[in-house]
């Protein structure tokens, strides 16, 4: 069969071009479903736990999560509780300065291990618009827009 395939019904909807005498015998793809809520996986502890219970309530409302992405913004979330294992072990020998003079050679740095960790960590959930670059990338469904054709004509002229 040649030519490109059908948009997904959700795309359709998504655009506003959805006609249900037309769309409605499509199949839809129950993986891009919106979750209503996430379940923390039980090895995500601490800190990292308080910050999914408070980031994916918000993210389940603003209907970002489903089946498919599920996994990333697990993965996000593991990244953020080694980043704060990082800090806790570098507090726990008396901050950053007396943490560095403990160090022995061939040592991993766990102050660049928590850096790298918590980029990882916004690297990732900035696929679902948490921070402010993330949220410049993620189109949310609108109403779609009506063309100003009056500012359109001035901008181009008649013809």
């Amino acid at each position: 069969m040649a030519g490109r395939p059908p948009k997904p019904t959700e795309q359709l909807k998504l655009e506003g071009t959805y006609r249900k005498d037309r769309h409605a015998d499509r199949a839809t793809n129950s993986a891009l479903e919106p979750l209503t809520a996430v379940e923390c996986p039980p090895d995500i502890t601490g800190k990292a736990r308080d910050v999914w219970n408070m980031q994916t309530a918000e993210l389940c409302q603003l209907h970002r999560v489903n089946a498919l992405n599920l996994p990333v913004l697990e993965q996000a979330f593991r990244a953020y509780k080694r980043a704060e294992e990082c800090m806790n072990a570098i507090d726990e020998a008396g901050g950053l300065a007396a943490y560095a003079l403990q160090m022995k050679p061939g040592q991993a740095d766990l102050s660049i291990r928590e850096r790298q960790f918590r980029k990882d960590y916004t690297d990732l959930i900035d696929t679902f618009g948490v921070t402010p670059t993330g949220a410049a990338k993620v189109h949310a469904p609108q109403e779609k827009e009506k063309l100003d054709t009056d500012a359109i004509t001035a901008l181009i002229g008649n013809g």
